[in-house]
């Protein structure tokens, strides 16, 4: 079994662009996943609110070629909230 590395660098244009200002939600660090499965969905973050697009490199651990592929810069937009599904210890996402 393999480890992948990912490596995401902003491609916002911005000089100084700092491209640690990236969290990575899902998967978790040192996650594993079957090669049988269905690849998983990765969720960021990226404090860096102007950025159009993210370049992804993916290395695996096995000697493969690297995986590189491109994203746009859309955000996270938050639909209709059910007023019941939040409550003191649950809020509203920012």
């Amino acid at each position: 079994m393999g480890i992948a590395v990912l490596v995401w660098e902003t491609a916002s244009g911005l000089p100084g662009a700092d491209p640690l200002c990236i969290v990575i939600d899902y998967p978790a660090d040192g996650s594993l996943f079957p090669p049988e499965i269905a690849p998983p969905a990765f969720l960021w973050r990226d404090a860096q609110k102007n950025a159009a697009a993210w370049r992804i490199d993916v290395s695996l651990a096995d000697g493969s070629p690297p995986i590189r592929t491109a994203a746009p810069g859309r955000h996270l937009q938050i639909g209709r909230i059910d007023p019941d599904c939040v409550s003191p210890t649950n809020e509203l996402p920012k």
